[in-house]
C-alpha cells in the first residue's frame, strides 16, 4: 500500500511541475462586440498558477462610433485542456467593468459623460504555440452587463510574447 501512495505521490508530483507553472506572458489583441458592433484594440497579461489554471488581466480600447466610444477592464480565469504540445483550449469566466464616453455639444457648450457597468463573461478559448516565446489565441465570450438587461457575443484574437 506504502509503494502505490508513493508512486501516485511521485506521479502527480511530476505533473505538477511543468514549465508552465509560473509562466507569464503579454500581448495585443482585437475585439468586436455584437451589440455594440465596434472594433476594439488591447493589451493583455497572463500568468500560469498551475498546469491547467491561468488568470487573464484585459484592457481594451473601443473606436468611436456615433460620438460614443468604450474601455474595458476584465480579469478572466482560463482551465486549460492541453490538446498537443503546442494547442491548448479552456473555458474561461471573467468579471470587469466597461465603460461609455461621450461628448456632445449644449447651448451652454461641451459637455462629456461616462457610463460604466459591471460585466461578467464566459466562453471558451484557444491557444497555439509557436515556437517558444509566442501564442497566437482566440476567444469567443457571452458578456452580460449587470445593471443593464443587456448581453452580448465578443470574438477575440490576439498574440502574445510568453517570457
Amino acid at each position: 500500500m506504502r509503494k502505490t501512495v508513493f508512486t501516485l505521490f511521485i506521479l502527480l508530483t511530476c505533473m505538477a511541475t511543468r514549465a508552465d507553472i509560473g509562466e507569464f506572458s503579454f500581448g495585443v489583441q482585437t475585439a468586436y462586440g455584437s451589440h455594440d458592433k465596434v472594433m476594439g484594440i488591447g493589451l493583455n497579461a497572463k500568468y500560469n498558477f498551475s498546469y491547467h489554471t491561468r488568470i487573464n488581466l484585459l484592457a481594451d480600447y473601443f473606436f468611436k462610433k456615433n460620438d460614443v466610444w468604450g474601455s474595458e477592464f476584465a480579469l478572466e480565469w482560463n482551465y486549460h485542456v492541453h490538446l498537443g504540445d503546442n494547442l491548448r483550449l479552456y473555458p474561461l469566466l471573467g468579471i470587469g467593468m466597461r465603460n461609455y464616453h461621450s461628448h456632445y455639444d449644449t447651448l451652454i457648450g461641451k459637455e462629456s459623460d461616462v457610463e460604466g457597468y459591471f460585466i461578467g463573461n464566459g466562453g471558451v478559448g484557444i491557444d497555439y504555440l509557436i515556437g517558444d516565446h509566442l501564442m497566437l489565441n482566440s476567444e469567443i465570450k457571452y458578456q452580460r452587463f449587470f445593471s443593464e438587461n443587456v448581453g452580448q457575443v465578443m470574438f477575440m484574437i490576439g498574440v502574445s510574447y510568453r517570457l
